[in-house]
């Protein structure tokens, strides 16, 4: 059984990286190497001085949870050598989530990546394991591009369960959280089919009083010109919200990485299997 804690770390980070993720990475992986993910070249070395097949691979926004390192690599994913994520949570909106997890890398997939001169895309299997938050609001316009960027995929994605439900929270949510007005403005705006407009809102962004006022706007707006029933909620809500429905991966986690590993060999229609019964136990979900 390979955990974490046995792979080398390598982390994205530069100039810009915020006090939390230097604070959270510091505390529970202080052995990471630090890699400027605009500097290839060192990238490239790095990861040729890695001793053994995988590592891990922390990219910018990511705030580990303590027990991450204590995580089990998929043993199906590891016969095959097919690079892995886990999930994440949303800082403001507390969703659980696959686009932006920690990632596992076979070191020869890493380098035929970064030989051709760019990043890895984020790998497409995604574990239903949680073990880190996603970074999202290090400052308002930062947390109103990322609500604008993931409302926007999410809208796009036409075959998701409960998407129009998940849509009218990923706007609700985030009064108990910092900038969450700002992530309700870029929320709403993708919403409504309007562009990122964060350059116009600037001003608004950067002043709590007209931002709460301009996401209170923006919600009645939704309500009126949309199908989805997105609120206001206070603080207290939208704490509640997240404490009583989104402390589990959704069944769809479990159900999309078990198509995705059972038709790779026996381990993997075994671990399916497992990943399957999950879901129904937590979720109530069919088992395929």
């Amino acid at each position: 059984m390979t955990l974490l804690r046995d792979l080398p770390v390598v982390w994205f980070v530069d100039d810009a990286t915020t006090g939390p993720e230097l604070m959270r990475v510091a505390k529970y992986v202080p052995t990471a190497r630090k890699v400027n993910p605009e500097d290839l070249a060192t990238l490239a070395n790095v990861i040729a001085e890695v001793k053994g097949e995988w590592l891990v691979l922390l990219r910018q926004g990511l705030l580990p949870f303590g027990d991450m390192l204590a995580c089990q690599l998929e043993p199906a994913l590891v016969i095959e050598k097919i690079p892995h994520a886990y999930l994440s949570r949303n800082s403001v909106t507390g969703e659980i989530i696959g686009e932006y997890g920690v990632e596992i890398w076979h070191i020869e997939a890493l380098l035929t990546a970064v030989s051709k001169g760019e990043l890895p895309a984020r790998p497409h299997y995604r574990v239903p394991t949680l073990i880190a938050d996603w970074y999202c609001n290090p400052d308002p316009l930062k947390t109103y591009e990322n609500a604008h960027s993931e409302m926007s995929r999410l809208i796009a994605d036409d075959h998701g369960i409960d998407r129009e439900v998940r849509v009218s929270l990923r706007a609700s949510l985030g009064s108990d959280a910092k900038y969450g007005d700002a992530w309700k403005i870029g929320a709403c705006h993708a919403a409504l089919g309007l562009p990122d407009r964060q350059d116009q809102e600037r001003k608004t962004l950067e002043d709590p009083a007209a931002c709460r006022q301009r996401a209170r706007d923006l919600l009645r707006e939704v309500r009126l010109k949309t199908s989805l029933e997105v609120f206001d909620m206070t603080a207290v809500e939208s704490r509640m919200v997240k404490d009583t429905i989104l402390q589990m991966p959704h069944a769809e986690h479990y159900q999309k990485f078990a198509d995705l590993v059972d038709t790779l060999n026996d381990l993997g229609r075994q671990r399916a299997e497992l990943y399957r019964e999950a879901a129904k136990w937590l979720w109530g979900a069919r088992s395929n």
